[in-house]
């Protein structure tokens, strides 16, 4: 199968607390860092899984950018995208079965739709993070990918990823690109 990730490609910092957070006072922790975002963590399981995996991203020009990538091509992902800016940075903070995030996803909200190439979204499954549908001017790209992508046949998935980016204005905005699309196809 060739699978298309379309998403960020940021760097995951994990960090599992023995006890929890005390403003002023330390903790014992243990940490890791890594490649992250939804999109690349999507296509890395992709290849792992022994689909034929692309990751299409904006990432940044920073030596985070060189480490990650390397890092995901490493676990057989092929990564396409511009450069530019910043690598993101996730810090998820754990203390027993629950987390939070603290996001800063970098240059990755930047990806604009005359920046995808047709060429990245021949596949037959394209898989949309849906953080990339919560901002502009990525939410647009997303879009023109899932066009690129069905032009070649392929399967289309989003995950909702955070549940609190499911608000009302998020879901009416679902709901008129819906019918945009509907529009256009008549």
């Amino acid at each position: 199968m060739r699978l298309v990730s379309f998403g960020d490609l940021v760097l995951d910092v994990i960090v599992a607390l023995e006890a929890p957070l005390v403003p002023g006072d330390d903790r014992p922790a243990r940490t890791r860092a890594g490649a992250g975002g939804q999109g690349a963590n999507v296509a890395v399981w992709a290849a792992a899984l022994g689909a034929e995996s692309r990751l299409v991203a904006k990432r940044g020009v920073d030596l985070a950018a060189r480490l990650l990538g390397e890092e995901i091509e490493a676990r057989g992902v092929r990564l396409a995208g511009p450069r530019g800016g910043e690598t993101g940075v996730v810090v998820s903070l754990s203390s027993g079965p629950e987390r939070s995030l603290a996001s800063d996803r970098g240059s990755a909200p930047e990806l604009r739709a005359g920046e995808l190439e047709p060429a990245w979204f021949d596949c037959e499954a394209l898989h949309l993070s849906g953080y990339a549908l919560v901002a502009e001017p990525i939410a647009t790209a997303a879009l023109r990918a899932v066009e690129l992508a069905r032009a070649s046949g392929a399967h289309v998935s989003v995950d909702l990823s955070s549940f609190t980016h499911i608000d009302e204005r998020f879901r009416e905005r679902a709901r008129a690109r819906a019918r945009l699309r509907d529009r256009a196809r008549a």
